[in-house]
């Protein structure tokens, strides 16, 4: 997860493009000094999105990050092993997934912060946010998987890769505003997948207002657009009110 470049959001989806999941994992993490550390870890994998999935082995992370005054620097990579038990699966019925994500944050001024980041990979799937589909049926699944079976038997991965960049403004002590942009774009094949998207992209302009201490009140404007591997496109443009009390 890239939380060097995960922008703040009214919505709680965020911005499409960035690494967010939660999962069960055994993890190590060691301090470098000067603000880095590294960390390697154990995960859950759930493999999904293709017949007959089963999990054979945890996913594998690793991960540089760096935290100073003047912003951050995370890099990171997964390794993951695909594997299915489909009487489809005439030929090679295990597949190496991987993805690498690198993400940093800016401070321009004390008030001003840019973020970008940026994922690939091959059988990456769900890590991509907004990108999952655990539904392995060609005419029902609408997100990008992680794998699939083709025409020979072989359990074949599946490209994919996510981006966001956004700025963050704190106006006043009480009032701060956030511009944010995320992409998915997904390679699966458009003859099986047609109704699967091919590209996701939202915009969110954040705002919000702390009346208390304890109370903030979020007004965003957000916009997203999906573009299927069929053709078809549609879009929708949304107005959020939230109201946050900390305790």
């Amino acid at each position: 997860m890239q939380f060097t470049a995960y922008p703040s959001t009214v919505d709680f989806d965020g911005p499409v493009g960035v690494s967010f999941i939660r999962q069960a994992q055994l993890r190590y993490t060691m301090p470098l000094g000067g603000g880095a550390n590294i960390s390697v870890s154990a995960e859950n994998p759930e493999t999904t999105g293709f017949d007959g999935s089963r999990d054979n082995a945890p996913d594998l992370t690793a991960k540089y990050k760096w935290a100073g005054s003047s912003g951050g620097i995370e890099v990171a990579g997964l390794a993951r092993s695909l594997q299915t038990d489909s009487a489809a699966a005439t030929g090679d019925d295990n597949a190496f997934g991987y993805g690498v994500l690198i993400a940093g944050r800016l401070n321009l001024t004390d008030a001003t912060t840019l973020m970008a980041g940026a994922i690939f990979g091959d059988g990456v799937g769900r890590y991509i946010y907004s990108s999952f589909s655990n539904n392995d049926s060609s005419t029902s699944r609408t997100g990008i998987g992680e794998a699939y079976i083709d025409a020979n038997g072989d359990l074949e991965t599946i490209e994919a890769y996510g981006a966001n960049v956004a700025i963050s403004q704190q106006w006043t002590p009480k009032f701060s505003s956030g511009l944010s942009y995320g992409r998915v774009e997904g390679d699966q094949p458009a003859d099986l997948f047609a109704n699967s998207f091919e590209t996701l992209q939202s915009v969110h302009f954040s705002n919000f207002y702390k009346v208390a201490d304890p109370v903030t009140l979020g007004l965003e404007l957000s916009f997203a657009d999906k573009e299927l591997a069929n053709g078809e496109s549609a879009d929708n443009t949304r107005l959020q009110l939230a109201a946050q009390f900390d305790f």
